[in-house]
This record gives C-alpha cells, structure tokens and sequence, in this order.
C-alpha cells in the first residue's frame, strides 16, 4: 500500500471522482481487508454471508465518499473517516438482517381484538 496523506487522497479523488478512478480501487482493498477487524468485538459472528455484506459495504462506501468527499472537514484522518462510514454501514445492516431473523423466529406481536 502506498502511504498517503489526507491531501493526497483528496487530490486523487478530485481527479477523477467515478468508481473507475484506481484510487477507488485502493480504498476497496483497504475497506475489504480492514472491515473485519472493525467489527470483530461486536457481537455479530462471521459467516460468508458477512464477507459478501463487507463487499456491498465497501461499494457502498465509496460512493458515499465520492458523492460526499465535501462532507470531510479535516477533523479526523481520511482514512478513519471512510472506515468509520464502512463501520457504521455495516453495523447497521447486520443489525437489520438479525432484526429480520429475529422477528421470524418469534413473530410478530399480536394486537388483540376489542
């Protein structure tokens, strides 16, 4: 990996801000390697399933910081800020897969009649 600094990231994203900018591909490289261990003390096991979810959330990600690099004010490194955004949207989605399982296993609450 080659060590940038925030400015520089910025720099080759504003170049080119499409997903086929290579920039992009280093932070998917990042993002897919880095993810699990962001997550790894919550209370979600890993299966294959999580591996595929970190690859939507890695696209995902990128997205966002290509449509919302103006959001970046400067207050944390580039890098944690992208994997913050990847850590948070994938905590959120493994919450509402295990919302979605739970409420099968148990049902929705009935509403009784009057």
């Amino acid at each position: 990996m080659v060590v940038r600094s925030d400015s520089g990231w910025i720099n080759l994203i504003n170049c080119e801000r499409t997903l086929s900018n290579p920039v992009f591909a280093e932070l998917y490289e990042l993002i897919v390697s880095l993810l699990p261990v962001g997550v790894k003390d919550s209370r979600f096991e890993f299966c294959e399933q999580v591996e595929e979810q970190i690859k939507g959330v890695a696209n995902f990600t990128l997205e966002y910081v290509s449509e919302n690099l103006q959001k970046y004010d400067g207050g944390t490194p580039f890098l944690k800020w992208v994997l913050n955004i990847a850590v948070r949207q994938l905590l959120y989605e493994l919450r509402v897969e295990k919302w979605k399982i739970d409420s099968k296993e148990e049902g929705f609450p009935q509403v009784p009649e009057e």
